[in-house]
Protein backbone atom coordinates (compact mmCIF):
# COMPACT_ATOMS: atom_id res chain seq x y z
CA UNK A 1 0.00 0.00 0.00
CA UNK A 2 1.72 3.37 -1.00
CA UNK A 3 2.64 5.41 1.78
CA UNK A 4 0.24 8.55 1.41
CA UNK A 5 -3.41 6.35 1.31
CA UNK A 6 -5.76 7.05 3.15
CA UNK A 7 -6.92 4.36 5.66
CA UNK A 8 -10.12 4.18 8.01
CA UNK A 9 -9.91 2.16 10.68
CA UNK A 10 -12.57 1.34 13.49
CA UNK A 11 -11.32 0.34 16.90
CA UNK A 12 -13.81 -2.24 19.51
CA UNK A 13 -13.58 -0.15 22.47
CA UNK A 14 -15.15 -2.96 24.88
CA UNK A 15 -12.66 -5.54 23.50
CA UNK A 16 -9.99 -2.40 23.84
CA UNK A 17 -10.44 -1.37 27.06
CA UNK A 18 -11.25 -5.05 28.42
CA UNK A 19 -7.47 -5.17 27.38
CA UNK A 20 -6.73 -2.02 29.26
CA UNK A 21 -7.96 -3.42 32.02
CA UNK A 22 -6.41 -6.86 32.31
CA UNK A 23 -2.80 -5.19 30.93
CA UNK A 24 -2.83 -2.76 33.94
CA UNK A 25 -3.96 -5.60 36.69
CA UNK A 26 -0.49 -7.25 35.05
CA UNK A 27 1.72 -4.77 35.82
CA UNK A 28 -0.17 -4.05 39.79
CA UNK A 29 0.34 -8.18 40.12
CA UNK A 30 4.13 -8.29 38.78
CA UNK A 31 4.74 -5.24 41.11
CA UNK A 32 3.03 -6.52 44.13
CA UNK A 33 5.08 -10.40 43.21
CA UNK A 34 8.14 -8.71 43.15
CA UNK A 35 7.99 -6.72 45.71
CA UNK A 36 7.32 -9.66 48.20
CA UNK A 37 8.68 -12.82 46.25
CA UNK A 38 11.37 -11.11 44.53
CA UNK A 39 10.02 -13.27 41.53
CA UNK A 40 10.20 -12.24 38.11
CA UNK A 41 7.41 -11.94 35.24
CA UNK A 42 8.56 -14.30 32.56
CA UNK A 43 5.32 -14.22 30.17
CA UNK A 44 1.84 -13.24 30.27
CA UNK A 45 -0.94 -13.46 28.02
CA UNK A 46 -3.81 -11.10 27.97
CA UNK A 47 -7.61 -11.84 27.03
CA UNK A 48 -10.58 -10.13 27.44
CA UNK A 49 -12.17 -12.12 29.90
CA UNK A 50 -8.90 -13.62 31.88
CA UNK A 51 -5.24 -13.53 32.17
CA UNK A 52 -2.17 -15.53 32.82
CA UNK A 53 1.08 -13.94 34.44
CA UNK A 54 4.04 -16.30 34.65
CA UNK A 55 6.64 -16.27 37.38
CA UNK A 56 10.33 -17.13 38.35
CA UNK A 57 11.70 -18.15 40.57
CA UNK A 58 8.50 -19.18 42.58
CA UNK A 59 6.47 -21.76 43.77
CA UNK A 60 3.58 -20.56 45.53
CA UNK A 61 0.84 -21.60 48.37
CA UNK A 62 -2.98 -21.08 48.70
CA UNK A 63 -1.84 -18.29 51.03
CA UNK A 64 0.60 -16.50 49.04
CA UNK A 65 -2.02 -16.39 46.24
CA UNK A 66 -4.86 -15.16 48.87
CA UNK A 67 -2.38 -12.36 49.82
CA UNK A 68 -1.51 -11.73 46.13
CA UNK A 69 -5.13 -11.40 45.12
CA UNK A 70 -5.52 -9.45 48.46
CA UNK A 71 -2.93 -6.65 47.65
CA UNK A 72 -3.99 -6.59 44.17
CA UNK A 73 -7.36 -5.20 44.86
CA UNK A 74 -6.12 -3.14 48.34
CA UNK A 75 -4.27 -1.11 44.98
CA UNK A 76 -7.45 -1.24 42.83
CA UNK A 77 -9.64 0.11 45.72
CA UNK A 78 -6.73 2.85 46.35
CA UNK A 79 -7.73 4.32 42.96
CA UNK A 80 -3.56 4.74 42.21
CA UNK A 81 -2.64 6.92 39.43
CA UNK A 82 -1.50 5.14 36.30
CA UNK A 83 0.95 7.39 34.81
CA UNK A 84 2.85 6.97 31.52
CA UNK A 85 6.32 8.76 30.72
CA UNK A 86 9.05 9.04 28.68
CA UNK A 87 13.04 8.38 30.64
CA UNK A 88 16.79 7.93 30.30
CA UNK A 89 17.17 3.77 30.10
CA UNK A 90 19.85 4.34 32.78
CA UNK A 91 17.04 5.71 35.27
CA UNK A 92 15.07 2.68 34.79
CA UNK A 93 17.34 0.13 34.88
CA UNK A 94 18.92 1.69 38.02
CA UNK A 95 15.18 2.09 39.77
CA UNK A 96 13.92 -1.35 38.57
CA UNK A 97 16.72 -3.39 38.71
CA UNK A 98 15.96 -6.66 37.90
CA UNK A 99 12.15 -6.40 37.97
CA UNK A 100 11.91 -5.35 34.60
CA UNK A 101 12.65 -6.79 31.61
CA UNK A 102 15.19 -3.86 30.60
CA UNK A 103 18.14 -6.28 29.30
CA UNK A 104 15.85 -7.30 26.55
CA UNK A 105 15.62 -4.01 24.76
CA UNK A 106 18.31 -3.55 22.08
CA UNK A 107 21.29 -1.39 23.72
CA UNK A 108 21.18 1.53 21.45
CA UNK A 109 17.65 2.70 22.64
CA UNK A 110 17.87 5.30 25.26
CA UNK A 111 14.89 6.92 25.54
CA UNK A 112 12.21 4.58 27.12
CA UNK A 113 8.01 4.49 27.40
CA UNK A 114 7.73 3.67 31.20
CA UNK A 115 4.39 2.95 33.04
CA UNK A 116 4.11 4.02 36.91
CA UNK A 117 0.97 1.95 38.63
CA UNK A 118 0.99 4.02 41.52
CA UNK A 119 4.12 2.60 43.90
CA UNK A 120 3.44 -0.59 43.11
CA UNK A 121 4.96 -0.68 39.54
CA UNK A 122 7.35 0.66 37.23
CA UNK A 123 8.55 -0.45 34.37
CA UNK A 124 9.14 0.14 30.72
CA UNK A 125 5.94 -1.01 28.25
CA UNK A 126 4.53 -0.07 25.14
CA UNK A 127 0.99 -1.59 25.92
CA UNK A 128 -2.29 0.32 26.61
CA UNK A 129 -2.67 1.51 30.06
CA UNK A 130 -5.58 2.72 32.07
CA UNK A 131 -5.47 6.20 34.25
CA UNK A 132 -6.45 4.93 37.62
CA UNK A 133 -6.26 1.39 39.14
CA UNK A 134 -10.06 2.01 40.26
CA UNK A 135 -10.84 1.53 36.73
CA UNK A 136 -9.37 -2.52 36.57
CA UNK A 137 -12.40 -3.81 38.80
CA UNK A 138 -11.75 -6.44 41.51
CA UNK A 139 -8.53 -9.38 40.84
CA UNK A 140 -9.50 -13.05 41.36
CA UNK A 141 -7.08 -15.56 41.04
CA UNK A 142 -8.92 -18.47 39.92
CA UNK A 143 -5.98 -21.29 39.36
CA UNK A 144 -2.22 -21.39 39.78
CA UNK A 145 0.17 -24.18 37.69
CA UNK A 146 3.49 -25.37 38.01
CA UNK A 147 5.16 -24.66 34.69
CA UNK A 148 8.36 -25.98 36.10
CA UNK A 149 11.76 -24.69 36.21
CA UNK A 150 11.08 -22.96 39.57
CA UNK A 151 8.36 -21.02 37.30
CA UNK A 152 4.41 -20.89 38.55
CA UNK A 153 1.74 -19.63 36.66
CA UNK A 154 -1.00 -17.69 38.00
CA UNK A 155 -4.19 -17.29 35.64
CA UNK A 156 -7.17 -14.31 36.96
CA UNK A 157 -10.52 -12.61 36.03
CA UNK A 158 -11.56 -9.27 36.87
CA UNK A 159 -15.22 -8.16 37.65
CA UNK A 160 -16.48 -5.40 36.15
CA UNK A 161 -15.60 -2.37 38.48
Amino acid sequence: MPGDDAVHGIIDWDRRYAHMRYHTSQHLMSGVVWSIYGARTVGNQLYADRARVDFQPVSFTPADLKRIEDECNRAVAEALPVRITEEDRVKIENETGDRSLVDLIPKHIMRLRAVRAGDRDYCPCGGTHLKNTSEIGRVHITERRNKGKETDRIVYELATP
